[in-house]
């Protein structure tokens, strides 16, 4: 064990350090010689490597007949592995109990066998309510069947799966997590275990969705912005082309905005625009979408009209919406609307020239005296309804 013979001049305690010579010549030298043997574990030097090892060891005093010791003997077994795995261990249930990620370890079964209070945290479930149950209880109903066989496919394939998920608290509550679960097996390979490690990460997708929004709407109206109108465009095209039916794009300029935003401030203008907003969001069904494209300048997709009959009928009722005063901070604002329409696929393929054509026929009606509408005409560009 520790690479010495009988030739070697060491004494017992020469084979111990400080410590350990102190604790075997107070305690366990007079132990043994009173009781006759002494047992219990401590440390030795390796004369090979000069290394410490962990022993269990038993010190046996053997005495005459006057029962004086005459010499000791011992019997060492090195546990070194043992003491760094009871090592490992501490550390894994410190881990375990402090991390701030939640942890389930289940059986072969994915039946639950320990959860720390990381999981109680985030879920709302004590460990008394889980134990021996499987987690499918946390399921969110957000992930079809598919889903989970791929998961459970990655994880018997590759032996680990890692992820985003939607559980559902013990509250009702839905959050999301990071997820990671790998499975554990001895040393023939049998599966024995499996370890799920998560990390709620509710609010980064909470913050990744605002700016999202953000990033595809207009601040000041909420309404969607130019990328996403142009996107939502292409997406109603696309269908449109398919059911072979008709898309109407609306475009609208307000007419006497800028004399009211120039006379009573940007505050005032600005909340003129919001109100605008609200209104157009009433002209038209839940499945249409009104934009901002910046400054006083609105769009609307129309989709799957039966003709251009209908487009015509939504911008005479904005008109009339528009045209009502507007009282904004005890200021009584009138305003009118110049409407340009397109319609797919009359009067373009694509959602650029769709645009472009409804913008042209927008600006004939600013030039022939303001407050109506106009169809785009390819032809004489004169088609005023």
């Amino acid at each position: 064990l520790i690479n010495i013979n009988s030739s070697s001049n060491l004494s017992l305690l020469d084979i111990y350090p400080t410590d350990e010579r102190n604790l075997i010549r107070s305690q366990a030298l007079p132990i043994a010689t009173r009781d006759g043997v002494w047992s219990g574990e401590v440390t030795i030097f390796s004369h090979i490597d000069h290394k410490e090892i962990n022993i269990s060891q038993v010190i046996v005093a053997h005495k005459n007949d006057l029962g004086q010791v005459e010499f000791f003997s011992t019997i060492a077994r090195d546990i070194t592995s043992l003491k760094t795995a009871e090592k490992a261990l501490a550390m894994f249930a410190k881990v375990f109990e402090s991390t701030q990620e939640g942890m389930m370890i289940t059986d072969a079964k994915n039946d639950i066998q320990n959860v720390n209070p990381a999981f109680t945290a985030i879920t709302g479930y004590s460990k008394e309510e889980i134990l021996g149950k499987n987690p499918r209880f946390l399921q969110s109903g957000q992930h079809d069947i598919s889903f989970y066989q791929k998961l459970w496919q990655t994880i018997d394939t590759v032996g680990q799966w890692q992820g985003e998920i939607w559980n559902r608290r013990k509250n009702g509550e839905l959050y999301a997590e990071w997820l990671t679960i790998s499975t554990i097996k001895d040393d023939k390979g049998k599966l024995t275990n499996h370890v799920a490690i998560f990390s709620d990460i509710t609010n980064v997708k909470m913050v990744e969705k605002h700016l999202v929004h953000l990033a595809h709407h207009d601040m000041l109206t909420g309404l969607p912005n130019r990328l996403l109108f142009n996107d939502r465009l292409d997406q109603a095209l696309i269908k449109s082309h398919r059911d072979k039916s008709i898309v109407a794009v609306i475009f609208i300029d307000l007419d006497r905005f800028k004399p009211i935003n120039d006379t009573f401030g940007h505050r005032i203008g600005d909340l003129l625009l919001q109100a605008v907003a609200e209104r157009l969001r009433g002209c038209v069904r839940e499945e249409d979408t009104v934009a901002r494209l910046g400054g006083d300048e609105f769009t609307i997709i129309l989709e799957e009209i039966f003709n251009s009959q209908d487009a015509a009928k939504i911008a005479q009722k904005i008109l009339t919406t528009i045209s009502s005063p507007f009282v904004i901070e005890g200021h009584k604002l009138n305003i009118g609307a110049s409407i340009g329409i397109s319609v797919f696929p009359l009067d373009g393929q694509d959602s650029e020239t769709l645009v472009k054509h409804a913008d042209k026929a927008m600006y004939k009606i600013k030039q022939g005296g303001r407050n109506g509408f106009l169809f785009y005409d390819s032809r004489l560009f004169l088609s005023i309804l």
